[in-house]
């Protein structure tokens, strides 16, 4: 799932930023999150 990674490399780097610069990302963090359980659950199916 190229397509998950690329989300979360981009979506890890918005989390990144907002914390560096003390900027809320609610929604990314959320999202980056979520793709990391769904990573985690693919790697225990395989």
């Amino acid at each position: 799932m190229p397509d998950i990674w690329h989300k979360a490399l981009y979506n890890g780097a918005v989390v990144r930023l907002g914390e560096e610069y003390g900027i809320g990302t609610p929604n990314n963090t959320a999202l980056l999150r979520i793709v990391k359980v769904k990573e985690r659950l693919k790697a225990v199916k395989n």
